[in-house]
C-alpha cells in the first residue's frame, strides 16, 4: 500500500488536537468495590484538526487529497502540526539511534552536540523501522546529552517496533519532518463547507494506523 503525503496548504489548522490514546480495562470486585486497572498494549495517536475559512485553491487541494485517500482505506504521513519542532533546536551534526533491537520506553540516540539540553518534555520525535513504518514518540522528561554526544529519551509510548541502528531520527530539524502513518476515522471525510464566495471549511479526524 503506498502511504501518501499530507498536501501543503497555505493555511494551517485553527485548531488542533493531538492526545494519545490508551488502552485500558478496569476489573470490579463485586464484594468491596475495589477496582483493578490493567493497561493493555496498542496505545495510537489521535487528532482532531479544523481549517479557518479556506480559499478555494486549498479546499480543492485538501479535497482531493482526502478523496485519493478512499475513506478508511488509505494511509498518510502526518505529523502534530503544533509542535513541529523541540522548544530549543539542540546542536547537532546527524542524529542517528544508537542501537538496534531497542524497547520500552527509552530511545538512545547519538550525533547531538556534547553536554547539553536536547530535549524537553512535550517535544517528539520521530524514525522508521525497517518494516517501513513511521513512528513517532512524546518526550516525557527534560533529557541531556553526554560528553560524547549520546542521549537517553524517555519516550511514550513505548517501542512498537525498533528501528536500525542508525536510522536517522526526526524531530522536526529541516528535511525530516515529524509524523506518523495516519489514516481517516470517517469514510465520509473528503466534504467540504462552501459558502456563496467559494470559500470553505473543514474538520477531520485521524488516528494512526497500527497496521
Amino acid at each position: 500500500m503506498t502511504i501518501l503525503t499530507f498536501p501543503t496548504l497555505t493555511r494551517v489548522p485553527q485548531q488542533a488536537e493531538w492526545w494519545l490514546q490508551r488502552r485500558t480495562q478496569d476489573f470490579a470486585s463485586p464484594l468491596t468495590g475495589s477496582v483493578q486497572t490493567q493497561e493493555l498494549p496498542g496505545s495510537y495517536w489521535r487528532a482532531s484538526l479544523s481549517w479557518p475559512p479556506l480559499q478555494e485553491a486549498d479546499w480543492r487541494t485538501l479535497t482531493g487529497f482526502l478523496s485519493a485517500l478512499r475513506g478508511r482505506a488509505g494511509r498518510f504521513f502526518y505529523g502534530p502540526p503544533h509542535a513541529r519542532a523541540p522548544r530549543i533546536m539542540p546542536a547537532y551534526t546527524t542524529p542517528l539511534v544508537m542501537g538496534g533491537g531497542q524497547s520500552g520506553t527509552s530511545l538512545s540516540a547519538d550525533g547531538f552536540g556534547a553536554s547539553q539540553t536536547i530535549f524537553h518534555a512535550g517535544d517528539f520525535v520521530s524514525y522508521d523501522t525497517p518494516g517501513g513504518r513511521r513512528m513517532l514518540h512524546m518526550v516525557t522528561a527534560d533529557c541531556a546529552s553526554s560528553g560524547g554526544g549520546v542521549v537517553a529519551i524517555p519516550i511514550e509510548p513505548a517501542i512498537r517496533e525498533a528501528p536500525a541502528d542508525n536510522a536517522p531520527l526526526r524531530f522536526g530539524q529541516p528535511g525530516a519532518p515529524l509524523g506518523c502513518v495516519m489514516r481517516l476515522t470517517d469514510d465520509a471525510a473528503a466534504r467540504v463547507s462552501v459558502g456563496l464566495a467559494r470559500i470553505g471549511s473543514m474538520a477531520l479526524e485521524f488516528e494512526e494506523s497500527l497496521t
